[in-house]
């Protein structure tokens, strides 16, 4: 039986154990915005550049494509069977069961589909501000945020956070969209990708200086847990909180690595 693990809240106490690296070795040139890891353990990397999903065993054996709408651009775990995927500059994103390969429902937005989260139930689309919906795709609210970040989103029970590559800061938002806190550090040139543990841990990938830090739940303090010196450009980040794992790949599909994330 699969035993949650409740994550460190000091960042201090956080390590990674590598379970494997892979060269993804494709033939055509690939352009990687997103990755998740699925409940059966596989894992998905949505391809802008294309109109599919790349599906990958853990242990780093390719399946499949899989067709989607249009250029894929940001993914979220829904449930066991299914999942949401906005696709940047159209104005819709849908929950997608990856199983039976096919559209349950496409959500008109009006305006272009950036980054998605799921937490509790609830997901979170970013456009210029940030539209909430239950797991129906029933809309709920919208919040804008204090200080804007860029592109991606991730969230906790009671909190959302977003990346700026244009100043180099994280932000932390309470659900009516008051900052909470922002992080600046000389670590992050330009940070992109970000994922969230349960202790509201916050792992951001920067993908000039090549770090993947760990910010702690109160944005006071920081632990830097890799250079990825051998990414040419990393920018996706996913944190799996039944397993405690965290999957990182570049920007062009050359590597994807998993690690365990290790807490005292």
């Amino acid at each position: 039986m699969q035993q949650n693990v409740r994550p460190s809240r000091n960042v201090a106490d956080v390590k990674l154990e590598l379970i494997r690296k892979i060269d993804m070795k494709r033939e055509s040139q690939i352009y990687i915005t997103d990755c998740v890891i699925l409940p059966n353990g596989h894992l998905l990397f949505a391809k802008y550049n294309s109109t599919e999903l790349l599906e990958y065993r853990e242990q780093g054996n390719y399946i499949d494509s899989i067709p989607v709408s249009t250029e894929p651009y940001d993914i979220t775990v829904l449930d066991s069977d299914r999942i949401a995927i906005t696709y940047g500059q159209h104005h819709f994103f849908e929950i997608f069961n990856y199983r039976d390969r096919l559209v349950e429902k496409k959500i008109n937005t009006g305006r272009g589909c950036w980054g998605v989260c799921q937490s509790k139930g609830k997901i979170y689309v970013k456009l210029d501000k940030v539209e909430v919906f239950d797991i129906t795709g029933k809309k709920l609210c919208t919040l804008k945020l204090a200080s804007e970040g860029q592109i991606y989103i991730t969230a906790s029970k009671n909190y959302l956070f977003s990346p700026s590559y244009e100043n180099g800061t994280v932000y932390c938002h309470d659900m009516n969209g008051q900052e909470v806190w922002k992080f600046r550090d000389d670590s992050l040139k330009q940070p992109y990708g970000i994922a969230n543990d349960c202790s509201g841990n916050v792992f951001v990938v920067d993908s000039m200086s090549k770090n993947l830090i760990i910010i702690q739940h109160d944005g006071k303090t920081y632990k830097n847990l890799l250079n990825l010196e051998h990414y040419s450009a990393p920018v996706t980040v996913c944190y799996n909180k039944d397993k405690s794992t965290i999957l990182i790949c570049d920007e062009y599909g050359h590597h994807f690595s998993l690690y365990k994330v290790l807490y005292k």
